[in-house]
């Protein structure tokens, strides 16, 4: 029914908007709220954020109940006034306390929901005055869906907000949606982040940590007042702002009676934000409804939404052709309006061409001309190359980009279309400059008008060659926009039933929007709201008085003199709560059966490549083992992690992080038996790799051989990277002058003397691999565990290692450690291998939260959780697959009942049960797909024999000449599409690190050289601190290229593979349009390694010539010292980095180059010997028993393979 006006204010919309009893009730609060002139400060937050320790410290005695739980089930309210309780029960009844009250059992009614609706306790808080309150309430997250209800209630007549997050909790979403609802609405939001203790400094500046909050709060809009970062659990900590945030809360809750009035207005405007909330939840309802009954019909909300859009569709899709030319033409036009080709950099240049071209140019006194035409050259060389770069990056990729969208598939010139995109590039040439080349001035005028010209010229023809691969475009989409339009009318007519659903639709939006701008006029008319933030930070700023100190004091002391006990509030239990892991099971097929299908002799040749393939796929998914990887930073407990999943101390654990040893634990075999131990040493290329690389961080040259008489003792090393390397090289010498002949050669050891293999480094350091056979109920199911040293040492070839594993890994267990968890090295080989990832055809991450067992509670491991998730989220992680376990806990466990404790048994039954089950599914797939394409084979063939003969002379020369057709087509495209793909793919992504190097560069820059990182009392020590940072962003840096190059060169390998793929897949289809059962290109995973002959990148570098510029620390931060600095060291590294990048991408494309070709000429014999092959067995098919013997055969898999769908699948899906 229509409910009164709720006030007179809202009396010209009274007859449009109807108010819930809720609403009325909310409304009358907040009008009994101004006559009492009562003054709210609530306490919000998500549960066990430490809400009520606050509230507790801030009135100085434990009256709320405290624990890592929720603990406020109820809304709380706390004034001023004589000591007593008042508890009001869901039943109607209140319970009075005074004099003797029982906290235990007060505490203990905070946490009952059930039977307490609400809690008053006054005590002698005198900041409170006669008007204050303070509320604690329950948790906005709890998993008590009452307790965000109660809180969103009590909220409603609150003045001011005191939302409390747990320091690891800070950036959840639970909390951002929150606090973004509470800002929406008005409400004076006063943030605190609790437990910063947390902090780990080491990790992460805490002025950065703040840093981050604050933008992340601007990120998504959150007004607030201000934010305090606390610490309940250590006072004296450094970035402890609690006596502040006590002050300045009391300092306002003495002003409650002056801050009533404006603060009423706010409210008021709050509680019409609050109805426009709900009107617009209501649409969200109503919407619902509509969906729900349109699905029954067949269709869904997306189809009511666009249906009255369908008919403009159909304009659309009649001009779709002339619609998508002028979509590329702005787009180009845009591109080719804002390029600026001839940067400040190139625009110097150009003008140092130009300057040289002059007839009074000339370069020194002796050989003249010679040095004046050199010169000249260069100039022009520069230019060029310079140029190309940007041409390419400012142009050509973007243009090659903007055809990526196009639909291959629809293409009916597919052919030349690619050859029209291979043309889309340009090739800056000399003759560009050199047939423009003035006579005359050379003013920067001219200059900017030269420049003009060439931009103009460059744009032109690249204009052209887009038109032209346009053109083509169109003609070859024509075939599909005709299609697409007959299809778009035929489903606008079909789809005439929606229209009762659409008008509902469009009715409930206009009604709800119309209503939420009329109560957003209503709440602008609140204008006291806007002026009460200001005067929140007016009283807040106040000063106590002498008197208000010494009733505080005295009240403080009347509190402290009350019995309290450290009696647990929760009660304690032996339930321990699981969730199990439900999965479907997927149809199946038996595997012997078709096994034994295949074995059976069969009279002919027919059909032969077929069952050998499917034979092979067969005993692939028999014999399959999967390759388990873990990775993380060193001591994260990946060693301990694999010994509690193997049930036994099998993997030593390794001392040493720069150790190069990757452990292998895998099945005994029939050579091999359990508990045998394999180690083999490394090669003494691999050595001598070794040596070179760590010997560039000293700036020796240094090989294998010299390595023996070098005296490495009279050298020091500066900086870690650096005393890391001289270290690991002086354990090195040593081990080679002792133990020199075990280069090469391998050992069998037993599982109890390894370790005293890995402890020793003198012996570690020679040792290459660690294979150990093992059985266990892991390993016996198939899966091999692969331990992989650390990929954030000084190691270069350790990232090698990490990046080709990888590759060769079916699953990869990241493993973090709970108290370190994610650091920054995680972050940057994270960011590698989640860009990685996304090359595989199937999610191969899954991340483990080592030693759990070390969280002081259960809230607190879910705060680490969640902050690990939301680190791999920032790191670009996608499908994140997060599991918390105990390895101590899970192999203590497991020796004493030989089964795990509950998180770690939970993990491993997902590995057994999930993992296992999806890392077979593939080649399960692949068998059921491809034994569905050979019982169509097999129909076709029977077809072919039981035609006349005259038939089957026809379908041999239409074959015959077809395949001809394609062979010579295949042999004149000599793989160039592959190519051109693969080298378009290298030259972005180097394009992209040449440009990002330099900002790497700025950034680190900053980090290492700064007012906090060059320190000292004297010029000297001030000098030789900022020569240290100097040498430390140098190391970074040179260590996040080399990390680079190999994450790209592995990305190049993984891009090549499904490059491979898709060219081999399109040229099938093209070949199954004429011959649908057609097949030559075998679904399997080929991995490439890409043998990239570049030089390593030299990490000399002299901090010295920058240092001597130093004169004080006033002059360099205050007076330009330190941006010069900046500017000409970044400069002059760039110049060397982006040349390495330069000698390695032409590496790389030189490599891949040469793979190209060796695929092409593997695939053409592949191609040759399959069409040969067809051809044979079309001649020898023409005896009717054929026919009869290849009936019973595909009647026979038809039974063991039922039905073609989606849903007859042989195990679980990919």
């Amino acid at each position: 029914m229509r409910i009164e006006r709720v006030s007179a204010v809202d009396e010209f919309i009274s007859d449009e908007i109807i108010y819930t009893e809720k609403e009325q009730a909310n409304w009358r609060a907040i009008e009994q709220k101004q006559i009492e002139k009562q003054f709210c400060f609530a306490f919000s937050g998500h549960f066990s954020a430490g809400k009520s320790t606050i509230i507790n410290d801030f009135i100085g005695a434990p009256l709320l109940p405290t624990s890592p739980i929720p603990t406020s089930a109820n809304r709380i309210t706390l004034k001023n006034g004589p000591l007593g309780v008042f508890v009001q029960r869901t039943d109607g009844q209140t319970i009075h306390f005074k004099d003797d009250i029982p906290w235990d059992d007060v505490r203990g009614f905070g946490m009952d929901g059930a039977t307490i609706s609400s809690i008053c306790i006054t005590a002698p808080l005198p900041f409170l005055g006669a008007f204050g309150q303070l509320v604690d309430t329950p948790g906005v997250d709890s998993t008590d869906p009452t307790h965000k209800t109660m809180t969103m209630d009590a909220l409603y007549t609150t003045d001011v907000v005191v939302y409390v997050m747990e320091y690891n909790h800070v950036q959840s979403e639970t909390n951002l949606h929150f606090l973004k609802q509470l800002s929406t609405e008005g409400k004076p939001l006063f943030l605190v982040v609790n437990q910063i203790d947390k902090h780990d400094e080491s990790e992460l500046a805490f002025t950065t940590f703040k840093q981050d909050v604050a933008e992340t709060l601007r990120n998504w809009g959150i007004s607030y007042q201000d934010i305090y970062y606390v610490s309940m659990r250590k006072m004296n900590h450094a970035g402890n702002e609690n006596e502040r945030f006590k002050r300045e809360m009391k300092a306002m809750m003495r002003a409650s009676a002056v801050l009533c009035e404006q603060s009423q207005q706010c409210l008021q405007q709050s509680f019409y934000f609050a109805v426009k909330r709900r009107i617009i939840e209501e649409l969200d309802e109503a919407v619902a409804a509509i969906e729900a009954e349109v699905e029954t019909l067949g269709y869904t909300l997306t189809d009511v939404q666009t249906y009255t859009k369908e008919a403009e569709k159909l304009v659309a899709y009649e001009h779709a052709s002339q619609q998508r030319e002028a979509q590329f033409i702005a787009e180009w036009d845009s591109l080719f309006r804002q390029v600026s080709l001839f940067n400040a950099h190139l625009t110097e240049l150009t003008r140092d061409w130009l300057l040289a071209t002059q007839p009074n140019f000339r370069v020194g006194l002796l050989f003249s001309k010679k040095k004046t035409a050199e010169e000249r050259t260069h100039r022009l060389k520069t230019l060029l190359k310079a140029l190309q770069d940007q041409v390419n990056s400012q142009l050509v990729f973007h243009l090659q980009r903007s055809f990526q969208a196009v639909p291959l598939a629809e293409l009916t010139n597919n052919e030349a279309f690619q050859t029209a995109i291979q043309a889309l590039t340009y090739t800056v040439a000399s003759t560009l400059f050199t047939d423009n080349q003035p006579t005359g001035t050379t003013g920067r005028e001219y200059v900017y008008a030269f420049t003009k010209s060439r931009t103009d010229d460059i744009v032109r023809e690249l204009r052209r060659r887009a038109r032209a691969a346009l053109d083509v475009m169109q003609a070859g989409l024509k075939d599909a926009d005709k299609r697409r339009y007959e299809e778009a009318v035929a489903s606008y007519e079909e789809k005439a039933v929606l229209r009762p659903y659409v008008d509902r639709y469009e009715t409930q939006q206009q009604k709800c929007h119309a209503r939420a701008r009329k109560l957003e006029k209503i709440a602008a008319q609140y204008e006291g709201a806007n002026t009460f933030a200001h005067a929140l930070d007016q009283a807040r700023n106040e000063l106590v008085t002498a008197d208000e100190e010494a009733a505080e004091a005295r009240a403080r002391a009347q509190l402290q003199t009350l019995n309290f006990t450290d009696k647990s509030v929760i009660a304690h239990t032996n339930e321990v709560l699981s969730e199990e892991n439900t999965r479907p099971t997927a149809q199946t097929v038996s595997l012997a059966a078709l096994n034994e299908c295949f074995q059976q002799e069969r009279t002919g040749a027919w059909g032969r490549t077929w069952r050998m393939r499917l034979q092979h796929r067969l005993q692939q998914i028999e014999q399959e083992t999967y390759t388990i990887s873990l990775f993380g930073a060193f001591s994260a407990g990946k060693s301990s992690f694999a010994n509690a999943l193997l049930g036994d101390d099998v993997l030593p654990t390794s001392p040493h992080p720069t150790t190069a040893t990757v452990t292998t634990v895998s099945r005994p075999t029939t050579t091999y038996a359990h508990g045998t131990v394999i180690v083999t040493y490394k090669k003494k290329d691999d050595i001598g790799a070794e040596v070179a690389s760590l010997a560039r961080w000293l700036a020796m040259d240094l090989t294998l051989d010299s390595l023996a008489s070098c005296r490495l003792q009279a050298s020091k090393g500066k900086t870690n990277a650096e005393k890391q390397a001289l270290a690991y090289l002086q354990t090195l010498q040593a081990s080679l002058r002792e133990n020199n002949n075990v280069l090469e050669t391998s050992r069998e050891v037993s599982l109890s003397t390894l370790q005293t293999f890995v402890a020793d480094e003198a012996t570690a350091c020679l040792i290459a691999t660690v294979d150990i056979y093992y059985a266990c109920k892991l390993t016996e199911a198939g899966m091999t565990l692969v331990d992989t040293p650390g990929v954030h040492s000084i190691h270069g070839r350790h990232t090698q290692v990490a990046y080709q594993q990888i590759e060769r890994s079916d699953a990869i267990f990241y493993v973090t450690y709970y108290n370190h968890a994610f650091s920054k090295a995680d972050a940057q080989f994270l960011e590698q291998l989640a860009k990685m990832n996304t090359h595989f055809a199937t999610n191969k991450l899954y991340f483990i939260l080592n030693a759990v067992d070390l969280a002081m509670n259960e809230d607190e491991r879910r705060g680490v959780e969640r902050y690990v998730y939301h680190s791999l989220e920032q790191a670009g992680v996608a499908d994140i697959r997060l599991y918390p376990v105990s390895s101590k806990q899970g192999l203590a466990a497991k020796k004493q009942t030989g089964q795990g404790c509950e998180l770690f048994a939970s993990f491993e039954r997902y590995v057994h049960e999930g993992l296992l089950q999806s890392l077979k599914a593939f080649n399960i797939e692949l068998l059921h797909v491809e034994t569905m394409q050979y019982v169509d084979f097999l129909e076709e063939k029977i077809a072919y024999v039981n035609a006349d003969k005259e038939t089957q002379q026809k379908e041999a020369a239409r074959f015959e000449a077809e395949m001809a057709t394609f062979l010579q087509a295949f042999t004149h495209e000599r793989g160039d599409l592959l190519l051109d793909r693969i080298i378009r793919e290298a030259s972005e992504l180097y394009l992209y690190l040449r440009e990002r190097i330099v900002y790497v560069l700025r950034d680190r820059f900053t980090a290492h050289v700064n007012v906090a990182t060059v320190q000292g009392t004297t010029r000297t020590a001030q000098r030789k601190s900022l020569q240290m940072s100097l040498y430390q962003w140098h190391e970074e840096t040179l260590f996040f290229l080399e990390q680079e190059l190999a994450a790209t060169q592995a990305r190049l390998q993984l891009a090549l593979s499904h490059a491979r793929d898709k060219w081999l897949q399109q040229w099938e289809e093209r070949m199954q349009k004429c011959v649908p059962t057609f097949s030559f290109h075998a679904q399997k995973i080929v991995r490439f390694t890409l043998k990239v002959d570049a030089a390593s990148l030299s990490v000399a570098f002299e901090a010295a010539p920058y240092v001597a510029h130093f004169r004080s620390a006033q002059a360099f931060f205050e007076q330009g010292g330190l941006s010069q600095m900046k500017e000409t060291a970044v400069q002059a590294l760039t110049k060397v980095y982006r040349a390495h990048i330069e000698t390695y991408e032409a590496a790389t494309k030189q490599a891949l180059t040469e793979l190209v070709a060796g695929i092409y000429e593997t695939e053409k014999n592949r191609l040759s010997e399959a069409i040969a092959s067809e051809q044979a067995q079309l001649v020898e098919w023409t005896d009717p028993q054929v026919a009869e013997a290849m009936t019973q055969e595909r009647e026979q898999l038809m039974k063991i393979v039922p039905g073609r769908n989606a849903d007859a699948t042989m195990g679980p899906n990919l």
